[in-house]
């Protein structure tokens, strides 16, 4: 998503008034046209990896990783991830149903 005010910059730059209407209800589809400001605020909380061994040239951990660590280890937020579903508490991880 962006600003309302980068957004309608935007519409008249590349001329398509005409079609703004038609943009601005893509918000009804849930595509995030504008964004709102506690949507630009949220960010996920990082794990410290400082002490972990890294190879020489990397430079960065990606936030999947965490994601998915948080996941396996059933700590993700089922409000901020209401599509994840949690494991049983006596799954062992073999996945054999």
């Amino acid at each position: 998503g962006t600003t309302q005010e980068n957004l309608d910059k935007l519409i008249q730059n590349v001329h398509i008034e005409s079609d703004s209407d038609m943009i601005r209800n893509w918000k009804y589809l849930d595509v995030p046209v504008i964004s709102s400001f506690v949507a630009q605020q949220h960010k996920y909380v990082r794990r410290d990896r400082s002490k972990e061994e890294t190879f020489q040239l990397s430079r960065w951990t990606p936030v999947i990783k965490d994601v998915m660590e948080d996941a396996i280890e059933n700590k993700l937020d089922s409000k901020e991830w209401p599509y994840c579903s949690r494991c049983p508490p006596t799954w062992n991880g073999s996945g054999a149903v």
